[in-house]
């Protein structure tokens, strides 16, 4: 079974190599400000601090976003 961090490391590859982006410091954090930028919406969504939908659609929304910000946090990590 591979390791998470495995394969957010080749999800991230993938996704540079088909984009032509070079990962540096600066990327991955600008790539982590954007995704904990839609963390944190997502968050206010579900506390009811921002647009009102469904309590089952912003958990959704919320779990998507911290998957992304962790699927950009461990080959952060690594590199």
């Amino acid at each position: 079974m591979e390791e998470p961090s495995d394969v957010a490391q080749a999800v991230s590859d993938t996704y540079a190599k088909r984009f032509g982006i070079e990962r540096d410091a600066a990327w991955y954090l600008a790539k982590m400000t954007e995704e904990m930028g839609e963390l944190h919406a997502a968050y206010r969504k579900h506390a009811g601090r921002g647009w009102t939908e469904r309590w089952s659609e912003t958990r959704v929304a919320m779990e998507n976003a911290f998957a992304d910000a962790l699927s950009i946090l461990l080959p952060f990590a690594r590199w």
